[in-house]
C-alpha cells in the first residue's frame, strides 16, 4: 500500500530521522513525472502512428 506524504513525515518524525522522509518525497514525486511522461509518449506515438501514413 502506497503512504502519502503525511504518513511519511509522521512516521520519520517518530523514528527520529527527520531527513529521509524528504528523500522518500522526492522518489514519489520523480516516479509520478516519470509514469506521466511514459504515457504522454505512448499517447504522441499512438497519435503519430494513425496520422503518419
Amino acid at each position: 500500500m502506497k503512504k502519502n506524504a503525511q504518513q511519511l513525515v509522521s512516521e520519520r518524525n517518530v523514528q527520529g530521522n527527520s531527513t529521509s522522509w524528504v528523500d522518500d518525497l522526492t522518489k514519489s514525486v520523480q516516479n509520478v513525472f516519470d509514469g506521466v511522461g511514459q504515457t504522454i509518449g505512448q499517447w504522441y506515438n499512438g497519435i503519430r502512428d494513425k496520422v503518419s501514413p
